[in-house]
């Protein structure tokens, strides 16, 4: 059994690519920039270190630099020029585990996370909120806590904090934080702590996958 384990890793490993090309790219926009702040309405100077962006076009702009054709598949509605949250959600949501599709992989369980990749969720509607969702990118590999909710470090561009978050007082922006999701009994997150393990559970639809590049 192990020897078979030890076979679909490798495996995997040839087809996937384990080289986490999106935290790289993330954490070199984080070790470098000057200045950054959340906004819907993009603007990025990468020369002088600006990146001013909301959590899906910090998302996008990652993606698209390491494979565009990864970034291509993500949908838009009309009239947007770019995926939002809620689009990361949907497409996130349609792909099938341990299969590439244009560029991509699903996950469906929390415990598979690695280092780069993505976490989306999207807002009900009914909610009112401004956003239609939030992306994430995971930092580190989860940690499953005592009580069965999942801690993860994860690297957002985000207008308020989460715990133990590198944003100083009143920024906001792009940075990294500590969160918490809850998991079904097939191991799928059904809901989130955004920075407080002692506040109510947010329940939102949430979805994961992998930029799998050559």
């Amino acid at each position: 059994m192990k020897t078979f384990f030890i076979g679909l890793l490798l495996f995997n490993s040839l087809l996937f690519g384990t080289e986490p090309s999106v935290f790289l790219t993330s954490q070199e926009i984080f070790n470098t920039m000057q200045r950054s702040s959340y906004e819907h309405k993009a603007f990025v100077d990468e020369a002088h270190g600006i990146y001013v962006l909301d959590c899906s076009s910090f998302m996008g702009l990652v993606i698209d630099k390491i494979s565009p054709k990864a970034f291509a598949s993500l949908p838009i509605d009309k009239p947007h020029k770019r995926p939002r949250a809620k689009n990361f959600y949907a497409f996130l949501n349609t792909l099938a585990p341990h299969e590439n599709h244009d560029g991509w992989m699903g996950i469906k369980r929390m415990d598979e996370l690695e280092k780069g990749d993505i976490i989306a969720w999207k807002y009900d509607p009914n909610l009112g909120k401004q956003d239609t969702g939030h992306v994430v990118m995971v930092y580190e590999k989860p940690i499953l806590e005592a009580n069965g909710f999942y801690q993860v470090r994860v690297m957002d561009s985000s207008k308020g904090k989460h715990a133990k978050d590198s944003r100083g007082e009143g920024q906001n922006g792009i940075g990294i934080g500590t969160m918490w999701f809850r998991v079904d009994d097939k191991g799928m997150p059904n809901g989130l702590l955004w920075s407080d393990r002692s506040t109510k559970i947010s329940e939102h639809a949430i979805a994961m996958g992998r930029v799998v590049t050559p």
